[in-house]
């Protein structure tokens, strides 16, 4: 039934519908503006705390959010941050989602996930978790975010939860940036080791509170290292990357000619849309504010 309604939904936009007919399939949601290391990439972590505190909502007021979207046939929440775990109530609002019949993932920095931690997860019904990794070794790793052991607490974060939960999917994440972008298929590496269940890629974001430091903004000239980096993670770990060939395609024209992205009608809203720890409801991370359907 839900399903219909976004091939029904998505038919609509192909022949020009301008507002949705239901709510899109995956929502993100970052929950908090809370975190705990200094990535380089991001400047959410200097966000001050009484400000972090007035755009926190009560664990009420996110649960009627998480009803909202099912009531709106949402098929898939993911929370994020800052970092979601620094949440408390971020427990109870996966349970929650899993009660509503939403599909659940989050993005996490893994820091904090000791034992205790993973087994917390394990039973509020969490399906997946995708962790930042963004180097093949310590040094670059910790060095982008900004705090010593973020390296190790990845990989004993991953076992930690994996011991604890086997059936909860894990990802890997890169943000590609110019200090690590010779790292690519390392961390695809490392990946395999780890036992995850596959990596997504992304290019560091430039806007709003996401903007990098001007020193991690890929130029020119290391375009070559990104595309012998992407033909060999093609070739060498197709079996761990949800992406197709095209998207790893985009990453120069985002980097050098965005506005070709904006060739075709932005289907956001549609497939995804974002909310901010105040609960605001944006079509997508560009932050065009949009009233919810319903």
């Amino acid at each position: 039934m839900k399903l219909g309604k976004h091939l029904i939904n998505l038919a609509l936009f192909k022949l020009g519908a301008t507002r949705p007919s239901c709510g899109p399939l995956k929502v993100q949601w970052e929950i908090t503006y809370h975190c705990n290391l200094r990535c380089r990439h991001c400047q959410i972590w200097q966000i001050p705390a009484e400000e972090i505190k007035k755009n926190t909502l009560t664990l009420d007021q996110q649960k009627r959010i998480l009803d909202d979207l099912a009531a709106n046939d949402v098929g898939h929440v993911s929370f994020s941050g800052g970092e979601m775990f620094l949440q408390k109530t971020v427990y109870e609002l996966i349970a929650h989602a899993k009660s509503l019949g939403l599909k659940v993932g989050g993005n996490s920095n893994a820091f904090l996930i000791n034992p205790e931690i993973a087994e917390k997860i394990a039973r509020s019904g969490l399906d997946m978790l995708y962790v930042s990794l963004d180097g093949d070794n310590a040094v670059t790793h910790d060095a982008i975010r900004g705090v010593p052991g973020a390296f190790d607490h990845v990989f004993e974060g991953v076992a930690n939860l994996k011991r604890a939960a086997p059936n909860i999917g894990t990802f890997f994440n890169m943000t590609v940036n110019a200090t690590n972008v010779g790292q690519i298929n390392g961390v695809a590496q490392r990946a395999r080791e780890a036992g995850v269940d596959g990596l997504t890629v992304e290019i560091t974001n430039t806007f709003d509170k996401y903007s990098p430091n001007p020193e991690l903004i890929l130029a020119r000239e290391r375009y070559p290292i990104l595309r012998e980096q992407i033909r060999a993670l093609m070739r060498g770990y197709p079996d761990l990357l949800p992406h197709q060939e095209d998207y790893f395609a985009e990453f120069e024209t985002y980097l050098t000619q965005p506005e070709r992205l904006y060739a075709y009608r932005c289907a956001a809203g549609y497939i995804t849309a974002q909310i901010h720890p105040n609960g605001d409801f944006y079509s997508s991370a560009n932050y065009e504010r949009v009233e919810p359907v319903g």
